[in-house]
């Protein structure tokens, strides 16, 4: 009804009455594609808790998923709800093209860090926010946030609730970008530091060929000795969006400084080139068979190599694997617990094999202290080195600093009494030296070391030691005046099954020890003893025998009871009454039960 009244017609209202339906049309096309474009921007990483300190080195990242259309940031902000920032420029612009990304660095990061200076690429944009934290004092790590990200005009583009616990330095990537921020498509960054800038590690690549967690398994898992096969499988998984079907080479090496990385010190036993064909999102497994080389405690690395592979970071995988020497090479050799004034404890280790042994994860021990050995150190051949925990020995008897090897500490020799052991990287002992003062046969006086007189012959008996008669009391570094070569030592042990399962089931109760030795007729001693060195049972007790001979151990101890799961070492010791020959071995067995 008409009042009368002038009516007010607003600019806007005078265009759509005059231009009709059409141009209402256009006008609806432009404000839906303008919200469109700016809906594609999203949030791709949070950097919340980076590595050291988090005050300059928090980060988070944008991306602009168009393929035509180029955002303007200008005025858009990052909220929590009770505080905003202000995106503002770097230096480099605040244009967003397409399928760029966008690193918001902390106002604070270019006066006092350089952490991701080589790391962001020149394709992505470089911004920052008006102040020098993001929101109130910076992203919280104990506290998981909503963020949120508002356009020039208030308009809430993305909200992400970020989660906590990430590793330091581990940012949240986003996995499928163009999906929601539901926490499922959400995951800990892959790569330290994260990926500002480029391909987030955790978002599928067209081709990606690498390891899983847990990807390589080995068997037997225990009581492994050098010289023995062992059957490795890789499991190879396909993380592209692409089927794999090419070839792929396949190396394993047993790291020994535990870096990951293939060097002169580790020791390469597989290599290979495999053909597979993975579909995506698939796995096939590589079935390897090789022989453990050497002893020591290891990382069992396999890497593989593909020329259409996209991501290098998964191509690794490794497992901790101990390999004990099948025959022991590794002897105590002198030990120096009577000491004069300014000389350190000290004991001497000696390499009784034709080849290099490293000692690394190996430990020397008494009944109070255990002492690892945690660095590179190598026996070579025929070798001798002092271990002690002073910088003394090398200068006291004139010899050469490398064959002296300085711990951070060392066990605390008693002078009356005290058992020495070395134990290798499975924690069983190779050796024992339960000395006392009278081993010395009352030549304290002059404080000499006590020397081995025979490598084949057992450590644990004092018949075996003696005191230097050298100039100096004592041999350090060099053959023993005391050491009498071996003159029969041939001796031959096969004990099967290892493992046996004492469990009465009637299968693999029992373990049979079958012993050859060069003697016509001799006496045979054969014990038990767990890896403490306790003596657990006597199966033969310097019995009369031929060459040969078999006995049966039951997995019990000597009073009748099963023995605990573990690794015991049967001790063999063999005296030929005619030409008074001493042979010795050790063997160790493993008491296991159903898987």
């Amino acid at each position: 009804m008409n009042t009368g009244r002038p009516v007010k017609i607003t600019l806007m209202g005078r265009l759509l009455y005059r231009s009709g339906p059409l141009f209402i049309f256009l006008l609806l096309q432009v404000i839906f594609i303008n919200t469109d474009v700016q809906a594609q921007v999203v949030f791709n990483e949070i950097m919340f808790d980076a590595e050291g300190s988090d005050y300059h080195d928090e980060f988070i990242e944008l991306v602009n998923l168009s393929s035509r259309d180029t955002v303007d940031l200008k005025g858009w902000r990052i909220s929590d709800s009770l505080y905003d920032d202000i995106i503002t420029d770097a230096g480099y612009g605040l244009k967003l093209a397409p399928r760029q990304y966008a690193v918001i660095l902390d106002g604070s990061y270019f006066a006092n860090s350089t952490t991701y200076d080589h790391l962001i690429p020149d394709s992505a944009l470089i911004v920052t926010i008006s102040d020098n934290a993001f929101l109130k004092s910076g992203l919280s790590n104990s506290t998981p946030k909503t963020l949120s990200l508002y356009d020039v005009g208030s308009n809430l583009i993305q909200k992400y609730r970020y989660s906590i616990g990430n590793v330091p330095g581990h940012s949240d990537e986003k996995i499928i970008l163009n999906e929601d921020n539901a926490p499922a498509n959400w995951a800990n960054s892959i790569v330290l530091n994260g990926t500002p800038g480029f391909h987030n590690s955790v978002s599928p690549l067209a081709n990606d060929i690498g390891f899983e967690a847990d990807a390589v398994e080995y068997h037997p898992t225990t009581n492994i000795k050098t010289a023995q096969d062992i059957s490795t499988t890789l499991r190879i998984t396909n993380f592209g969006t692409n089927a794999f079907n090419d070839s792929l080479k396949v190396e394993l090496f047993l790291d020994r400084d535990g870096d990951s990385l293939f060097n002169n010190a580790d020791i390469k036993v597989y290599q290979s080139v495999v053909k597979l064909d993975i579909p995506s999102g698939a796995s096939k497994n590589v079935n390897i068979l090789w022989q453990a080389p050497a002893a020591g405690r290891f990382i069992l690395m396999a890497q593989i190599f593909a020329a259409a592979d996209g991501r290098e970071e998964n191509n690794r995988s490794g497992v901790e694997i101990i390999i004990i020497d099948s025959k022991p090479s590794v002897k105590i050799s002198e030990i120096k617990f009577l000491t004069v004034e300014g000389e350190n404890e000290w004991l001497e280790l000696y390499n009784d094999s034709d080849s290099r042994i490293f000692i690394k994860d190996w430990a020397l021990a008494d009944d109070k202290d255990t002492i690892w050995v945690d660095s590179m150190i190598a026996l070579n051949a025929g070798q001798y080195k002092v271990f002690t925990a002073g910088e003394g020995v090398a200068r006291f008897y004139g010899i050469e600093d490398s064959l002296v090897c300085i711990l951070p500490k060392f066990p605390t020799l008693n002078n009356a009494a005290d058992v020495v052991y070395l134990l290798n990287p499975a924690g069983g002992w190779e050796e024992q030296v339960p000395y006392t003062d009278d081993w010395l046969e009352g030549e304290l006086w002059r404080s000499p070391s006590l020397e081995r007189i025979n490598f084949s012959s057992d450590s644990r008996y004092a018949s075996n030691w003696g005191p230097s008669t050298a100039e100096k009391n004592a041999t350090p570094a060099k053959q023993n005046s005391l050491y009498l070569p071996p003159e029969n030592s041939a001796l031959s042990v096969d004990i099967s099954p290892n493992p046996f399962s004492p469990d009465g089931d009637g299968y693999e109760d029992h373990c049979l020890i079958s012993v050859k030795s060069p003697s016509a007729a001799a006496r045979a001693e054969v014990k038990i003893f767990d890896i403490t060195g306790r003596e657990v049972r006597v199966l033969k007790d310097a019995s009369f025998t031929g060459s040969s001979f078999e006995t049966v151990w039951n997995g019990r101890d000597d009073a009748g009871s099963v023995v605990r799961m573990g690794i015991y070492l049967i001790y063999i010791r063999i005296i030929d009454d005619k030409n008074g020959v001493l042979q010795e071995t050790k063997e160790s067995v493993v008491v296991a039960g159903k898987l």
